[in-house]
């Protein structure tokens, strides 16, 4: 039957690697698997893999570039942080969840198109991708946890003339309007965590019909608001 399962930190800090092809047996890949192997420019991985753990390539600094084949759901947390040669990027579609950190200080990286399929983006998963200026969103969107695009050039590049906040597809990311109102734009399905907190003008924020869910501390420290409508499209308040 082959390998199934490749071991937590198995072949850590391995620094005599430079490609890896891994089986067409192999569904798991464990924690740190390859963390620290600093001369692995190459990753192959098979068709048949559906989960990549925790750290599993994280500061493997030489990596160029990488295709997560479709089987894989989730990408686990800091598992490629700090791969900072890495310039290409290619998730499948089927991918659900990127952990925290997953590609946090990739500072190559100019481009990611995040599949329809991937409902949940945690903690700084793009956090310090200083050269990420072009990013595509689901459209399946759901979760954008704390700080995701930081640091980006995205985020950082302020806002346009005719912006009152920075959005990502339909996806509001930070609201930086001090006034006393905020009406978020039309179409828009989701406000990721903290994106509109400590804005203590704001007294009436108006939501559109399209809002399905609003993240964790969304209006934290928001000490002055005093309406909100609640459309019914609204599925969950984090």
């Amino acid at each position: 039957a082959g390998t199934r399962l490749i071991g937590a930190q198995a072949f850590k800090n391995r620094k005599d690697i430079e490609e890896v092809y891994i089986p067409k047996s192999v569904e798991t890949i464990c924690a740190e698997a390859f963390f620290l192997c600093s001369n692995l420019k190459k990753v192959e991985f098979p068709e048949g893999l559906e989960k990549i753990n925790a750290a599993t390539f994280k500061d493997c600094i030489a990596l160029e570039k990488i295709s997560i084949p479709l089987g894989v759901k989730e990408i686990g947390e800091s598992t490629f942080s700090n791969c900072n040669n890495l310039i290409e990027i290619e998730l499948n579609d089927g991918l659900k969840s990127i952990g925290s950190e997953a590609f946090l200080g990739c500072e190559k990286i100019k481009s990611i198109d995040i599949p329809d399929s991937v409902e949940q983006i945690n903690t700084y998963a793009f956090k310090d991708c200083n050269k990420l200026s072009d990013i595509e969103m689901s459209k399946g969107i759901k979760y954008i946890e704390e700080g995701v695009f930081e640091g980006t050039k995205y985020y950082e590049r302020g806002l346009w003339e005719d912006e009152d906040g920075i959005y990502i597809g339909d996806a509001l990311i930070k609201y930086e309007n001090k006034g006393s109102e905020m009406k978020v734009k039309e179409g828009t399905r989701v406000i990721a965590s903290k994106a509109c907190s400590n804005l203590p003008d704001l007294v009436t924020v108006e939501l559109p019909e399209s809002i399905i869910v609003v993240g964790y501390e969304a209006f934290a420290n928001c000490k002055s608001l005093k309406n909100i409508n609640m459309p019914q499209s609204l599925e969950d308040i984090e």
